[in-house]
């Protein structure tokens, strides 16, 4: 599907059809992960005619109702919180956010460098050398820290995980989990979790 959603690390339709199990996908055949988002399309379609190229303003609205809102803000709000800290958040003020919204979508990525208006503002401020950089995110090093506790754990609970839910395909998870050359992580990561969550809950 064409639709941009920033920060979703999704599974794409062919690779559920082979992890969920086959009564499941039954069961389930009607329904597609897309349909969430083709709502939100249709709203923003709505809002902005004409916008069927308009890559750049559908990045901005998905972000603003969405993705800020359910994840940056949510984790921001928490960890101010926890440190008994007021956040503020001066870039979604609502006139900043609306004049940000109505520069031409042409302008706000420029020669492939996203931010182009921003970081052109802010060049005679911050060395050309950060503001430029390449984007450096706060992931976690799975694949260093805890990849072999999270195959152990799906290796030990899969099979009675599938036998309660019968929602997983086991022999193809394993497979997954077992091929050396396979780029895995994120699937493992999720599969661990759900693991772990219903063990907790269920059990």
């Amino acid at each position: 599907y064409e639709y941009f959603w920033g920060t979703i690390g999704g599974v794409k339709e062919s690779a559920k059809s082979q992890f969920l199990n086959d009564n499941y996908k039954q069961r389930y055949d009607h329904i597609c992960s897309h349909d969430i988002v083709e709502t939100f399309k249709k709203t923003f379609n709505n809002i902005i005619p004409n916008s069927k190229n308009n890559l750049p303003n559908w990045m901005s609205f998905i972000g603003l109702t969405h993705t800020i809102p359910n994840f940056y803000m949510h984790r921001a709000d928490r960890l101010g919180m926890i440190n008994s800290t007021e956040l503020r958040v001066p870039f979604l003020d609502h006139n900043f956010v609306n004049l940000a919204m109505s520069i031409p979508h042409q302008l706000k990525i420029k020669n492939n460098e996203p931010k182009y208006i921003l970081k052109k503002a802010f060049e005679n401020t911050i060395p050309q050398k950060i503001l430029y950089r390449k984007k450096m995110g706060f992931n976690v090093p799975l694949k260093k820290w805890g990849i072999s506790i999270m195959k152990r754990y799906v290796e030990d609970n899969i099979q009675q995980f599938c036998k309660d839910t019968n929602l997983l395909n086991e022999k193809i998870i394993l497979e997954q989990l077992r091929h050396k050359n396979s780029s895995n992580t994120f699937m493992l990561w999720n599969t661990y979790f759900l693991l772990h969550w219903h063990k907790k809950w269920f059990n």
